[in-house]
């Protein structure tokens, strides 16, 4: 079966740690529960010889970007077998950061980006890492993840204030901005 793109059960998730069987397991049956075609996944805090276990029947397509000696950070793109989908590039963060995936479904390119900032410095890491996603990019570009930072302080705090310099959060959506992509 072909999708096209307003068809798409997208879903965006901060794991928290996918260490436990029962966590994982809990994960990929909501995710088969809901039907969700394509997950973009933070904070997985697996080892590159873990990965494996999210790879299951419904998600036998995986990427992965991982920390390489802690269980910390770790962002993966799970894609489901219902999903045609042809990779040509991938481009990965060597301390398990942001993963980005090009390729095609039913002829359209996309570009998928799972991305985890740190909690100290996210304004650098941010443009640096979107810098580094608009030369990558191709197509259509679908990016989500945990910035650690309030794009909007007042509807993403409780207190309507962030530690973060309002400078910092301009620069942050002009970069945005400039990319064509809206906070969702």
């Amino acid at each position: 079966m072909a999708y096209a793109p307003e068809s798409f059960h997208i879903i965006a998730q901060n794991c928290r740690g996918l260490n436990t069987p029962k966590k994982r397991a809990h994960l990929l049956q909501d995710l088969k529960r809901r039907r969700v075609l394509i997950a973009l996944l933070q904070e997985t805090h697996l080892r590159d010889t873990d990965t494996h276990r999210l790879q299951k029947k419904h998600y036998k397509t995986t990427f992965y970007s991982n920390h390489p000696t802690a269980r910390k950070a770790g962002v993966s793109i799970l894609l489901n077998t219902d999903l045609h989908f042809t990779r040509s590039k991938t481009l990965t963060d060597t301390d398990g950061r942001y993963l980005f995936v090009k390729g095609t479904i039913s002829q359209t390119t996309y570009t998928f980006a799972s991305v985890y900032a740190p909690n100290a410095n996210q304004v650098k890491f941010l443009c640096k890492t979107l810098l580094k996603l608009a030369i990558f990019a191709e197509g259509i570009l679908i990016l989500d993840g945990d910035f650690n930072l309030p794009l909007d302080p007042i509807a993403d705090t409780s207190n309507g204030h962030s530690t973060i310099a309002h400078a910092a959060i301009r620069r942050i959506h002009k970069t945005l901005q400039d990319m064509r992509l809206v906070d969702t």
